[in-house]
């Protein structure tokens, strides 16, 4: 019975042996492989990488809390975007006919093409960045150098002035500003800031700026 035993506790014997030497091998490689991951871990220096402040961080720690024109840091942020721009990299940025500063942190302007002086484009700021330019249709007639005003001489900045102007104004004569668009016209070399006119219940009052936004006089009609 014994002997006609032998063959099957032999083989199951060698099974047993394979299954040690199998399991040690296996333990014998995971610790071979983290020796070399901890010994990488040590070797190599750890990079520690943090998320990049927006650029527009102006813009999205203060949201719409103020009129656009009420805020100067977002003011100041918006015109750095526009001048970073690869266009205008070492050129000077001269505007065409007007800046609108929108209450809701929009802004629309016409430049000088900085490649081309003859032409003329829309730049457009929404949603915390400059559009594409579009091209602007002009007559065979128009005299692009008649209306164009460095952007030095307006920076955006100097729509916090005209904002403060109204402020100040609207709560002497008991008067609510609303929603406040501020804007620059240019023309024959002038600069113009508007609104130009504020009222309350009784009386219209009119306002003209100098050219960096301050109050320059104010009348009732």
């Amino acid at each position: 019975m014994a002997t006609k035993n032998l063959p099957f506790l032999l083989a199951l014997t060698i099974a047993l042996a394979s299954c040690d030497s199998i399991t040690k091998s296996i333990k014998d490689t995971l610790r071979g492989d983290t020796t070399i991951i901890s010994q990488k871990q040590k070797e190599e220096p750890v990079i520690v990488t943090t998320e990049p402040e927006p650029v527009n961080k102006h813009l999205r720690s203060e949201g719409n809390s103020l009129p656009f024109a009420g805020n100067p840091a977002a003011l100041q942020e918006v015109e750095q975007l526009l001048r970073n721009r690869p266009e205008f990299k070492g050129k000077k940025i001269m505007v065409y006919k007007s800046i609108h500063f929108y209450s809701n942190y929009r802004v629309m302007t016409e430049l000088q093409n900085p490649d081309n002086p003859a032409y003329v484009d829309q730049y457009y700021f929404d949603n915390g960045q400059w559009e594409a330019p579009k091209p602007v249709r002009l007559s065979k007639n128009t005299d692009v150098a008649k209306d164009l005003v460095p952007l030095d001489k307006v920076p955006f900045a100097n729509a916090n002035n005209v904002y403060k102007v109204l402020l100040e104004k609207s709560k002497e004569i008991g008067s609510d500003p609303g929603d406040i668009t501020v804007y620059v016209v240019f023309y024959n070399n002038k600069i113009r800031w508007y609104p130009g006119s504020i009222h309350n219940d009784r009386y219209d009052y009119d306002l003209e700026y100098k050219q960096d936004g301050t109050l320059q006089s104010f009348e009732q009609r």
